[in-house]
């Protein structure tokens, strides 16, 4: 679980950027 949230909180900051 604790990698997906990871994942998700990284791809969100690529949208970000």
């Amino acid at each position: 679980v604790l990698d997906v949230v990871l994942f998700d909180f990284f791809k969100f900051i690529l949208i970000s950027y």
